[in-house]
């Protein structure tokens, strides 16, 4: 990075020394990145503590991560594989028959009620038993979902009465 220009400073991001010296409080934005949990947690900490005004765009492990992130005052979170998997299921329903244009809709209302309920279910991800119900129950809500796209869609067909 040091070759195209960039200030690159080394060291454990969480130290607010190295912070400070990078310029953590004149940043537009603080971009987490940390492939370790426990490193990125510390991290986040040490920045929204110290640099309140500063979001934080933080990638996440899995649901966990991002549920430990939010805990923390993280706002703007991405799951590393959510994407992806979005797109091979995308990618599997196309090739399974549905249309390009079902198959995309189809992951994006995933992707919306995905997103609803993570904020939804925050606030319960530490009590296992409550977020197993809510799991079971958020299934059961996508299901339904998915069955009145579908119905709709026959509709608008003429499929269906």
């Amino acid at each position: 990075m040091k070759k195209f220009g960039a200030q690159v400073h080394y060291g454990d991001a969480s130290r607010l020394a190295l912070l400070k010296a990078a310029g953590t409080d004149k940043a537009a934005a603080f971009v987490l990145a940390i492939d370790d949990v426990e490193d990125s947690l510390k991290t986040a900490a040490v920045v929204r503590k110290h640099f309140p005004n500063v979001p934080v765009f933080a990638r996440a492990r899995n649901r966990k991560h991002a549920y430990l992130l939010m805990d923390l005052g993280v706002e703007y979170i991405v799951r590393e594989t959510l994407y992806s998997s979005l797109k091979l299921t995308e990618d599997l329903l196309a090739s399974l028959g549905f249309g390009a244009k079902e198959a995309k809709e189809a992951a994006e209302m995933f992707l919306e009620h995905d997103e609803a309920r993570l904020k939804r279910d925050h606030e319960h991800h530490t009590d296992q038993e409550r977020l197993y119900y809510i799991a079971k129950e958020g299934a059961e809500e996508l299901k339904e979902l998915f069955e009145r796209e579908e119905k709709a869609r026959k509709m608008v067909k003429g499929e269906q009465k």
